[in-house]
């Protein structure tokens, strides 16, 4: 089975605005779920957590533009149903371009689900805690991903 993008130009819209909004609700969903579950009482105080969450919204803002313009991009040459790893041999520039991007934001949101999936594992007690805590962040990271793989193909995709 090969990995495609979604069929319907309305369909890879909302996953995309769904993907997009989903990284601060999962973080927020995260340290509420760290917060109600038993946790060390020693260990960071809420505080931390809040502070992490209104960076992250800081950054969020700073970089959203640069993903309405691979939504508009994509949006603009949308074919539909495109192999998610392809590289267009008349587009060669555009190709080599959008994948150079691709690969540098994909890249942090594998490298952040694979951080939220190991490390709890590494804690020294609570482990269960710190891995359900940080569920939504890892899914919503791979979810990310594959809009940013979509986004990538429907730009190079053929034309």
């Amino acid at each position: 089975m090969k990995l495609k993008t979604p069929k319907s130009k309305k369909t890879f819209f909302i996953l995309f605005i769904v993907a997009w909004v989903g990284v601060l609700l999962a973080e927020a969903l995260a340290m509420y779920l760290y917060l109600q579950l038993p946790h060390d009482s020693n260990g960071d105080s809420p505080a931390v957590a809040i502070f992490k969450w209104q960076q992250m919204a800081k950054v969020w803002l700073i970089v959203a533009p640069l993903f309405v313009l691979i939504l508009f991009f994509a949006l603009k040459s949308f074919c539909g149903d495109q192999k998610l790893f392809q590289f267009n041999e008349n587009r060669k520039i555009v190709s080599v371009i959008s994948w150079f991007v691709t690969v540098c934001l994909a890249q942090l949101f594998v490298y952040d689900a694979a951080i939220c999936l190991i490390t709890p594992w590494f804690a020294d007690d609570y482990k269960l805690t710190y891995f359900l805590s940080q569920l939504p962040v890892a899914f919503n990271n791979i979810l990310m991903t594959y809009v940013l793989l979509s986004a990538n193909a429907e730009i190079i995709g053929k034309q």
